[in-house]
């Protein structure tokens, strides 16, 4: 219930003073805590109880939000870095989810962390995508050989992205070049009656 307060009050839907009762109850920090970074709230939880209705917050939420904080910040750099490089190489490119959107929604609030990257791409730029994002020491699984195949006939396997990692960081970036796997077979079961 502490939870699901804190997002009332982030979304403008309770006031501090409605907020009073929930703050003197006894709670299980660890559940909290444990609850919160599950369901990728906890900076939201955090930016609610300890900035904005100045409310005691276990050391436990402390220290669980600095290294998550960390983490959005490198998420944060390595897509201004991805924007600024594919953008240079004239590749259209979307961000998906993510912290561009949370920044579009929310601005400066983070509602919710995120754990990854994801970039939409067009199917023809796989390869030279992969050529930029290699350029700034990312790393994939995926072979050259891999990619092109992929580039080549995408609309009928299954395979609608790659995943890259960044040497010393805990989050991958994926390069989709499709929403969904089975595209081939919607479009042919859907959209073409």
């Amino acid at each position: 219930t502490l939870l699901r307060m804190c997002c009332r009050y982030a979304l403008g839907h309770m006031s501090a003073q409605e907020c009073e009762p929930y703050l003197k109850q006894t709670i299980d920090a660890s559940c909290f805590i444990t609850h919160a970074y599950e369901e990728r709230l906890l900076l939201l939880a955090y930016q609610v109880l300890s900035g904005d209705l100045k409310a005691n917050i276990p050391d436990a939420l402390q220290r669980k939000v600095e290294p998550v904080i960390r983490k959005q910040l490198a998420l944060m750099q390595c897509s201004r870095e991805i924007h600024h490089a594919l953008s240079e190489h004239n590749i259209p490119y979307v961000f998906l989810k993510g912290p561009a959107l949370n920044k579009i929604l929310w601005g400066n609030r983070m509602m919710r962390h995120s754990n990854d990257l994801d970039v939409l791409i067009q199917p023809h730029n796989i390869l030279r995508a992969d050529a930029v994002l290699r350029s700034l020491g990312l790393t994939s699984k995926l072979s050259e050989k891999s990619l092109r195949f992929h580039q080549r006939i995408h609309r009928w396997t299954t395979k609608k992205d790659a995943e890259y990692r960044k040497k010393d960081t805990d989050f991958r970036i994926e390069v989709h070049w499709k929403t969904y796997s089975s595209e081939f077979i919607l479009k042919k079961l859907y959209f073409s009656l």
